[in-house]
């Protein structure tokens, strides 16, 4: 199918940059963009399931004691070398651990259409603060 559509310079300037760094045709991007956008397919029930379980992996009950253990110690200002090290190591799990959960997450609001905050509200996961 043709389509001549008319966009705004910017839009234009962005749709060829993006094109350029793939290596392909502005036309052929902006296939893609739509054909991505629009294009409909019933969501896998296994796929789902795959995501639902990479988003609840979690720690066990006994690394997360540890972990808010060695809060508290860094919040108390009792923490030691050593156990400070291992709380950057811990830290560093858990920041990966959630960067996964949520590309988990993201994926999953794409397969159900919907928005990620409400994806979020939907399963319960609210972002802490603290």
């Amino acid at each position: 199918m043709t389509l001549n559509i008319d966009i705004d310079p910017e839009t234009e300037e962005s749709l060829e940059r993006e094109a350029l760094k793939k290596g392909i045709a502005a036309e052929q991007m902006a296939a893609e963009v739509i054909s991505d956008r629009f294009a409909r397919r019933e969501p896998d029930p296994g796929d789902e399931i795959q995501l639902l379980e990479a988003i609840n992996q979690g720690w066990p009950e006994q690394r997360w004691l540890r972990y808010r253990e060695l809060i508290e110690q860094r919040d108390q200002r009792t923490i030691s070398e050593a156990d400070l090290a291992v709380l950057i190591d811990l830290t560093t799990e858990l920041e990966a651990m959630n960067a996964e959960r949520m590309k988990h997450l993201v994926q999953l609001a794409r397969l159900r259409n919907v928005e990620l905050p409400e994806l979020m509200t939907e399963l319960g996961i609210s972002p802490q603060t603290k």
